[in-house]
């Protein structure tokens, strides 16, 4: 039998690697290259040089990234067949790596993971760490893409300590971002959200918005999870600006999907069909059935809660029998969930008891705590629909000892909630004086939110209950037992809030943290702002003194922010609808300025940002992308509404030239960009303004008013940017 390469060419590869494993040539790949660093080079046909298949190798990764599969495939068969040719181990390797990513990208698992398995053998061979890294990289991938979560995870903490060791930052940050989405799925809330907090952290110190784009999505999956359905649309929303901003399609339709699914959630049905039918046309773009099918699911979701049952049931049905067949484990349990209740609301026992039972096997397969939670409810109401009461109040048992296990653990999960939303952006510098503030904040959410989830679970299961012990005495006695718990951990836990409200009240005073937005307050500023500007200072003096060269990245920005027409949304929406605004404002602010620099609310819908040590040229770039960030994308509301919002900008540059900028105090800085705050909105709103420098001899903290600005703007003292078409066209008084 001849085995042609173009229809087995995963199965030609790993012949070809084995022969050279085994060949006289084998162990001669290895001998001069232990350290990885000139492998390609060892044993490769002269006629192929390393840079023209990286070239290539580079090529097929870019089509596979941009959505183009078909050019991606064909360039990893050209890759395939140049690396048989030239008798390379290592880039045989390489090529069948390409050619697993594409079985993974494509939801082909089975067939991926023989390949990184042969891929992971030639580069242990070769004594090439970080290839050999790669490989467990993507075969831990695919074991958690097909629920196999212990062999995931374990995998992935190994290939973290290579990556540790090998100082690679980007894939740290990955690493971090993937465990943390395994301790997701099977329960572990507290330690998923810490691992993400550190894969984020990592990301924005290196600036890959890809990365941070990942994760904000996975934490707005644990949001929704847990019922913070704003708080997720919030992240979801951020994820897809910076998916959209790097082009990248997959994580597009992703983020397309989830907030469709969140929208459908909150009953905004027209919005949410728009995303995920988005969402489906790229997965289909891009060949990937699984995800295709997963797309397909929020669609019967969404089919379910408008009321059409029959295409629901068509299109639900077709996603479980793919993947049944596909073996799509993950899937499975969260179509489940779906049938179960289209057969509820058809007031069909035979299905929904039928697919209960299916998917609860299924989440313990996976290890999917959180999933088979909802799944036995839903097998209790499958079993009082059906009439068959004891094996409800089994199940029903099932699921009070699955709410006891995890009682702690979604206590520390709202712990941690809390930690990530105050500490999103938080500096260095804070940990001493937050520590205490911290954890008291932190503890108080945990309370409230642990009180409701009690109540939630108590009254719905007394609810349950009283419907399955009308005719058992022992259920009774069960339903005397889950009252009691409930009143027994509200007690304790009013008790404990009661606590914590009393400590709070002290330590609130020295609070460096905006409780509604997370970011600082105006205290944290007056605590670190001069010791900045002064050493910003210091290196321009020294520079004009012709003591050092003119400093790069030395001048700080103050930028006074303020949303336009606020007021508005108050009247009209009402405080919660302003509050959740702010949220979100201040979550676009975070993706303007970097983890570097201070945000604080100042005040109302008032905000600071201080750009510290760039180049005063780039303010104007960052005021035009305060602004676009803002206004582009709308705000959801409560209730399924949505608003667009705009807001104004005034800033000023420090040092300012040929002044005594070390006379001025810092909050003269925040009166100028106050000025030209005002300036913008009497100039149309939606608009920035900007001091770049400031000539005028007479400058003191006392005379910097509007009127004397636009005084010694008139006598081409202040140099002055602006949105506007001109700095002509700015007014200065509302008249």
């Amino acid at each position: 039998m001849v085995l042609t390469y173009h229809r087995f060419p995963h199965l030609c590869l790993i012949v070809t690697s084995l022969c050279l494993l085994i060949s006289p040539k084998g162990p001669a790949f290895a001998q001069n290259n232990t350290n990885g660093a000139s492998i390609l080079n060892s044993s490769t046909n002269p006629r192929v040089s390393e840079s023209d298949f990286e070239a290539l190798r580079q090529a097929a990764q870019d089509a596979r990234w941009q959505g183009r599969m078909i050019e991606s495939e064909e360039l990893t068969a050209q890759l395939s067949l140049i690396a048989t040719q030239a008798n390379s181990t290592a880039f045989i390797g390489a090529a069948m790596v390409e050619q697993a990513r594409n079985h993974m990208e494509q939801n082909r698992y089975d067939q991926a993971v023989p390949l990184l398995e042969s891929t992971l053998r030639i580069f242990t061979s070769l004594g090439d760490e970080e290839r050999m890294a790669n490989s467990q990289k993507h075969l831990a991938e695919t074991y958690r893409l097909q629920a196999k979560y212990a062999e995931a995870l374990e995998l992935y903490y190994v290939t973290l300590q290579i990556y540790e060791r090998l100082d690679l930052k980007d894939e740290i940050s990955s690493m971090h971002n993937s465990i943390a989405n395994i301790l997701e799925r099977i329960g572990h809330y507290q330690r998923a959200i810490e691992s993400y907090q550190k894969s984020l952290e990592l990301h924005r110190e290196q600036g890959n918005n890809e990365g941070i784009a990942s994760v904000l999505y996975n934490l707005g999956a644990i949001w929704q999870s847990m019922g913070d359905n704003d708080l997720a649309m919030t992240h979801f929303q951020d994820s897809l600006m910076l998916d959209l901003e790097a082009g990248d399609l997959k994580g597009i339709a992703y983020s397309h999907n989830k907030l469709g699914y969140v929208y459908n959630l909150q009953g905004r049905r027209e919005k949410a069909r728009i995303h995920i039918n988005e969402a489906i046309r790229l997965f289909t773009e891009l060949k990937t059935p699984r995800d295709i099918d997963w797309a397909t699911s929020s669609l019967a979701k969404l089919e379910l809660d408008s009321g059409d049952l029959v295409k629901a049931k068509a299109l639900i049905t077709g996603v479980i029998e793919r993947a049944e067949e596909n073996r799509y484990q993950t899937l499975l349990t969260h179509a489940y969930v779906t049938a179960i209740e289209l057969a509820l609301t058809e007031k069909n026992p035979k299905d929904a008891v039928a697919y209960a039972e299916k998917g609860v096997q299924q989440a313990k397969l996976n290890n999917e705590r959180q999933r088979l939670l909802v799944l036995l409810k839903l097998n209790v109401d499958a079993h009082v629909l059906n009439g068959s009461l004891d094996k409800a109040f089994f199940a029903l048992q099932q699921q009070k000892r699955l709410d006891d296990e995890t009682f702690n653990d979604n206590l520390s999960a709202t712990v941690a909630q809390a930690k990530t939303a105050t500490e999103f952006m938080r500096k260095e510098q804070q940990v001493v004086l937050l520590e205490n503030e911290k954890t008291l904040q932190q503890a108080t959410s945990a309370q409230q939110a642990s009180v409701r989830n009690v109540w939630a679970i108590g009254i719905a299961s007394l609810f349950i209950l009283l419907a399955v012990l009308y005719r058992s005495y022992t259920q009774r006695n069960l339903n005397k037992h889950l009252g009691d718990l409930v009143e027994r951990r509200t007690k304790e836990l009013k008790q404990k809030n009661e606590e914590l409200q009393s400590a709070y009240s002290e330590m609130e005073a020295i609070s460096l943290t905006d409780k509604l937005t997370g970011l600082n307050n105006r205290r944290f500023l007056e605590n670190h702002i001069e010791a900045d500007i002064e050493r910003s200072i210091r290196q321009f003096t020294d520079f004009r003194d012709g003591k050092t060269e003119r400093p790069s990245s030395a001048d700080i920005v103050f930028f006074l922010i303020d949303m336009d027409n606020f007021k508005k949304v108050n009247d009209e929406y009402g405080h919660e609808a302003g509050d959740l605004v702010l949220k979100q404002f201040a979550s676009r602010m975070q993706s303007v300025f970097r983890q570097s620099d201070y945000m604080i609310r100042w005040g109302g819908e008032e905000f600071v940002g201080v750009a510290r040590f760039i180049e005063k040229k780039d303010a104007p770039i960052i005021a035009q992308r305060m602004l676009e960030m803002v206004s582009k994308f709308e705000f959801a509301l409560p209730n399924g509404k949505t608003s667009y919002q705009t807001c104004s900008i005034g800033y000023v540059s420090i040092p300012l030239m040929l002044t005594k900028t070390n006379e001025l105090d810092w909050h003269t800085f925040i009166s100028m960009a106050d000025a030209c705050l005002y300036a913008a909105k009497y100039s149309g709103k939606n608009t920035w303004i900007g001091i770049k420098d400031i000539s005028a001899a007479d400058l003191t903290s006392a005379n910097v008013t509007r009127e004397n600005i636009a005084l010694w703007h008139g006598q081409q003292k202040v140099e002055l940017t602006t949105s506007l078409p001109s700095t002509h066209d700015i007014k200065w008084d509302s008249m």
